[in-house]
């Protein structure tokens, strides 16, 4: 992937997006000569994979990023704060909250930002999940 992005980054009109689970080292594509943009989903504790995350990440974000929560739980979401303002994320990336649908409300997660004065994060849900049965596939 590294010679695909070196190749792509020496065209100043393209724009390239990668979305990464938070696992992948951004530090590696960040002398790129036109980086891409990156979309890191930051897997939180009620995912199990939270171990896997490379929280060095977060210092090589810029505004053209973003960060991705996903939440099953209030103890997610307190993660996610912790996170948040530990590295004055809302400061240099776009940042986003979603539900783990079925597993927590979204009323919670709203109430939660509320009562944080999480100004600067979006809440973000799945459309198909709310229009259609959140089983169904092919939506």
């Amino acid at each position: 992937m590294g010679e695909l992005l070196e190749l792509l980054s020496q065209d100043p009109e393209l724009y390239v997006e990668i979305e990464t689970n938070g696992s992948v080292l951004l530090s590696k594509f960040s002398d790129l000569e036109n980086p891409p943009s990156f979309t890191m989903d930051y897997k939180l504790p009620s995912s199990g994979m939270e171990r896997m995350m490379a929280l060095e990440n977060f210092d090589h974000l810029t505004k053209k990023d973003t960060v991705k929560f996903v939440s099953g739980s209030m103890a997610d979401l307190e993660k996610a704060r912790e996170l948040i303002n530990k590295y004055k994320l809302t400061e240099k990336t776009s940042i986003f909250i979603s539900p783990v649908f079925g597993d927590i409300e979204l009323e919670s997660i709203v109430d939660f930002m509320k009562d944080n004065q999480m100004n600067g994060v979006n809440m973000q849900v799945q459309l198909h999940k709310i229009i259609w049965d959140p089983n169904e596939r092919g939506v």
